[in-house]
């Protein structure tokens, strides 16, 4: 019955980690800023409120895609998501900056100011994923 996923998922794990990465966070990017301008309208115009709502809801979606999908984490389960929930948290901390700076600081609109962040935070997600979050230790003989 699921012999299609099996067969879906063994192409999928020859694609590079990089590419991986980019559609997998695609997918997780359209749920998390739909949220966020979802949460936004609803909270009329309370972009703290929506950011950290969206955080709150959609990092479990990033751990699990970005665990098993893109990085084949390997570690404890609950270390793993540990480091993953701390590397959102700095995240959160950043974008709520970057959305005070701009919106209330430039008069820049929510939306773009969210659109934004996210463009920029894509590299910074792969690299303290790869490097923190999903780090595999090398043994040492």
């Amino acid at each position: 019955m699921f012999a299609w996923y099996f067969l879906l998922e063994k192409y999928w794990f020859k694609l590079p980690e990089k590419i991986r990465f980019l559609l997998v966070g695609s997918f997780n990017t359209v749920i998390a800023y739909g949220l966020f301008s979802f949460l936004y309208f609803v909270s009329r115009g309370n972009y703290a409120w929506a950011a950290f709502l969206q955080y709150v809801l959609t990092v479990q979606l990033s751990f699990l895609t970005m665990r098993y999908y893109v990085f084949r984490g390997k570690g404890p389960f609950l270390k793993e998501y540990i480091k993953t929930i701390s590397v959102y948290i700095w995240l959160l901390f950043f974008n709520m900056a970057w959305l005070f700076v701009l919106i209330d600081g430039l008069n820049i609109n929510a939306y773009l100011t969210q659109g934004l962040y996210i463009i920029m935070s894509v590299v910074l997600t792969y690299l303290f994923h790869k490097y923190f979050s999903f780090k595999i230790k090398e043994k040492t003989i």
